[in-house]
């Protein structure tokens, strides 16, 4: 009996002779479709012959021509497999459906399709615009002597790797422990008599937070439909933070200074919640909207969620350059679900209570312990959700030397827990995507009008090689430990 791909392959070899055009399936179906009928318009679908990867929803369907090029994307081994089909058609015409805006990583299809039908091909933009194939090949030719001046600028800047190390690096801070092992000890600043369990204890941390303290706090008691109060972890604000904060109907406790972890502060909170759900929220983060707190824990109503996590936007006042394209890049606009990701914040996010309290923040760490936990509960068979539309303003306005810390904390982090057993593999992809994030980087910079094209191809390339330097130098520590037998 013949497969369902045998039949496919026995339909496509016996009718394609009849097809006139060829597009090729590299955006998603409906872009596709919506190419072909600008690319070729008036024309039967049984005079098109679509061609894309191995499983592509085309396959399956019976009045659609459509030939395999195999798994994964196209390249050029790919398009040695279907040459002899493909060159014996001699299509009228050629169409190529671009998926965004610059159509970066067509450049193997775009030489191929002209090969295999010069001057009869062209593109169509996401917008719907159909263009001559040698507009975009101009605009690869553009690209790739944009990434080889990158590749050059940070090649330059490797050179200069010990004067950065001497300007930029910091002392290491490490987290000091109660000396007798106890219990941490805290202070109660303001507390509120119980009145019923709330369904959820808002736990934030904040250090001379009075800039913002006041706006984060309007904020969430401004939250629609959900019973809750708000304990506030203080870690030794020498400013008008716990001022400005007890002037709110909120629960206050004090930590030294020295004895703060971002683990230890939120677990503290956790023991003192009165309600089932412990949201961690940092006292710069402001709530975008009256119903975040809502969006936030809705995803715990299923069982298996053991935490959620929201999306995060930039404070415009306090939001650098490279910081913006940090957020932009770790929070999507998609929410989802994750099994085996250890992408988490507690910067904002909701956990339930009895959880954190089976599997608390590891206090030891001093650098993303949020991470960690999420590792801990999804080995333990729960998921953990992020929601985008959740999202707060949250941004710290840092230097470049502060990304550079936060990049060496951030990086020594993951070679000891969370990829213990593959340091040196994100070590060695992280290094490999160097050129591309600043390309990526500049384009952020220039699209937006953050910087004209000439200043954003300068600052990339430094942004991006001082925060890999980050990640160089806590691998150089983790090597040291390694070899020291203390790792």
């Amino acid at each position: 009996m013949s497969t369902l791909t045998d039949k496919r392959q026995q339909h496509t070899g016996a009718e394609k002779s009849s097809a006139r055009y060829v597009i090729f399936c590299t955006a998603p179906p409906e872009k596709v479709e919506a190419a072909a009928k600008a690319a070729f318009p008036g024309a039967k679908k049984s005079e098109i012959l679509f061609v894309g990867p191995e499983r592509y929803i085309f396959s399956t369907m019976p009045d659609v021509l459509f030939l395999s090029w195999g798994e994964g994307f196209f390249s050029f081994s790919a398009g040695k497999r279907i040459w002899e089909k493909l060159n014996g058609l001699n299509p009228s015409g050629v169409a190529l459906p671009l998926n965004n805006d610059e159509g970066y990583g067509y450049g193997a299809l775009r030489i191929y399709s002209w090969i295999l039908a010069p001057g009869k091909v062209i593109e169509v933009a996401p917008d719907g615009e159909v263009q001559p194939l040698s507009k975009g090949l101009w605009k690869l030719a553009a690209l790739k002597a944009e990434e080889i001046f990158h590749q050059s600028a940070i090649g330059t800047l490797h050179l200069l790797t010990p004067f950065f190390v001497k300007a930029l690096a910091p002392p290491h801070v490490g987290i000091s422990l109660p000396a007798d092992g106890g219990p941490l000890e805290y202070e109660t600043i303001k507390e509120i008599p119980e009145k019923g369990r709330p369904k959820v204890s808002m736990v934030i941390r904040s250090y001379n937070e009075a800039e913002l303290i006041e706006r984060n706090l309007k904020a969430v008691m401004g939250q629609k439909g959900v019973e809750k109060e708000i304990v506030i972890i203080d870690s030794g604000s020498t400013d008008a933070t716990v001022e400005i904060a007890s002037e709110f109907p909120v629960r206050i406790y004090r930590i030294r200074k020295k004895d703060f972890s971002y683990g230890r502060s939120l677990n503290l909170g956790t023991r003192l919640a009165r309600g089932e759900i412990v949201v961690c929220l940092s006292a710069h983060a402001i709530p975008t909207n009256d119903e975040w707190l809502l969006k936030l824990i809705e995803p715990l109503k299923d069982p298996f969620i053991g935490g959620v996590h929201g999306g995060e936007l930039p404070i415009d006042e306090r939001c650098g350059l490279f910081e913006r394209k940090i957020l932009m890049d770790a929070y999507a606009k998609q929410p989802g679900i994750r099994t085996d990701s250890p992408v988490f914040s507690n910067a904002n996010a909701a956990i339930p209570r009895e959880l954190l309290m089976q599997v608390p923040f590891d206090e030891k760490l001093e650098w993303a312990e949020d991470q960690v936990w999420a590792r801990e509960v999804q080995k333990i068979g729960y998921k953990t959700a992020y929601v985008a539309d959740a999202a707060v303003h949250h941004s710290h306005g840092l230097t470049m030397r502060q990304n550079f810390e936060r990049s060496i904390r951030f990086h020594r982090m993951l070679f000891t827990t969370v990829y213990k057993d593959r340091a040196q593999v994100h070590r060695g992809n992280y290094r490999d995507h160097l050129v591309g994030r600043s390309v990526s980087f500049a384009r952020f910079l220039s699209t937006n009008g953050y910087l004209n094209h000439l200043a954003a191809v300068l600052y990339a390339p430094y942004c991006e090689f001082v925060n890999y330097l980050g990640c160089e130098l806590a691998w150089r520590e983790y090597l040291k430990r390694k070899i020291n037998g203390t790792q």
